[in-house]
Parts: structure tokens; sequence; C-alpha cells
């Protein structure tokens, strides 16, 4: 293991002097992004994918399924005006979607 020769110089208070960073590395890389990127551009064919192997009885997809889809939601009361009702009723239109799709599926 090397050390640095010169510790980084501070104020008196500890603070870093300006210009000086406590992350001379740099930001962490865009990986991340990268791989966010790529399934997102697959996600139909991934849809697909998770979609026969839910139908086929994989339990792992389903869930995941629905957890992606429908994440578990807290107990509430919800009105019409609010936006939580706004959102389960597009929920309700993803779900009818999935029930579209598997049905094709189970009729292939």
């Amino acid at each position: 293991m090397t050390t640095n020769p010169q510790p980084m110089p501070r104020e008196a208070n500890g603070r870093w002097l300006p210009g000086r960073s406590a992350n001379p590395g740099g930001r962490e890389s865009k990986r991340p992004n990268i791989v966010r990127q790529a399934i997102f551009e697959r996600r139909e064919e991934l849809l697909d994918i998770l979609f026969t192997a839910a139908s086929a009885g994989d339990l792992y997809a389903g869930r995941t399924l629905l957890d992606r889809v429908c994440p578990p939601l807290k107990l509430r009361t919800v009105t019409p005006e609010s936006e939580e009702f706004n959102l389960l009723a597009t929920m309700c239109g993803v779900l009818a979607s999935i029930e579209d799709r598997l049905a094709k599926l189970e009729s292939k």
C-alpha cells in the first residue's frame, strides 16, 4: 500500500482549501447510466421474456413484474380528486395491459 507523501492542505479549522477536493479521483463512472440505457432500449424484449417466464410458472419473474409495475402501496383513503386516484387508475390500465399480454402468450 502506498501512502500520499504530502497530505492535502486544509485550513486551520479542517476545511479543504479553495480549489482542493476530498475526492481527487473525480466522479464515479457513468457505467450505471450506460446499463440503464441498454435496459431501456431493450425494455420490450425484456418484458416479453419476463412475461413468458411468469406465464410458465416462474414465481420470481412474476413477482419481479408485479414489484416493478405496481409496488406495494401504503393503505390510505383515496378520493377521486387526489393524485393517488390518478396513479391507481394508471396502474389499473397497466395491469390490464399485462393481462392482455399474458392472454396473448397463453394463446400461442
